[in-house]
């Protein structure tokens, strides 16, 4: 099937579900063995993506939502490393809640931890021999710092919120092809 026949498939059920009342993504996922670009939110493409822990998309991005959020995407076909990108905006508040942490793990292997005190873009390298045996990429994001604003005075919402996704890359590394990720330890960072 070439590109152009996807393409009027993926046009032609878009709408057959917008006739049942389901929205249309405004950007198409891009998925392919070279990686994953997600925007979050209600105009964003990750619903597709998305397991559990995750609350219902807002105007540009998505909370998570309890203790553990998941995502799912496809195994990438080059053998080589990766790098996950994600930007992320905490539920903080000042004094009672200054940060949160996060921890990320691809396939039940921990990848990295950040502590995030403000919107922030946070990157995680990949080794190839964490996605090697397994059919699929699956995210798991910890919080253990998840909390109800409620809770610390700051509204009504009674949902569980640590992390608002808006974006998330999930890419080969440039830098590196099969080569050995560096050490666990120097996962954790920001970029500037």
């Amino acid at each position: 099937m070439s590109n152009d026949e996807i393409a009027a498939c993926d046009k032609s059920f878009a709408s057959f579900m917008e006739r049942f009342g389901y929205p249309s993504p405004q950007r198409p996922p891009r998925s392919s063995c070279r990686g994953v670009e997600l925007f979050f939110g209600t105009t964003g493409n990750s619903d597709g993506y998305l397991r559990e822990g995750w609350s219902h998309p807002e105007s540009s991005f998505t909370w998570t939502l309890g203790g553990e959020s998941r995502l799912q995407f496809p195994k990438p076909v080059s053998a080589r490393s990766y790098v996950l990108e994600m930007r992320v905006r905490p539920f903080v508040v000042t004094e009672q809640l200054p940060s949160q942490r996060i921890a990320v793990a691809v396939n039940d292997v921990p990848v990295g931890t950040a502590t995030v005190e403000r919107p922030t873009m946070l990157r995680f390298p990949i080794p190839w021999t964490v996605l090697a045996a397994h059919a699929t990429t699956n995210v798991i994001f910890s919080l253990p710092d998840a909390a109800q604003p409620r809770e610390l005075r700051e509204g009504h919402d009674r949902r569980r919120l640590a992390f608002a996704f808006e974006k998330l890359v999930f890419r080969g590394d440039s830098a590196s092809v099969a080569a050995p990720a560096p050490a666990i330890a120097e996962t954790n960072g920001v970029l500037p």
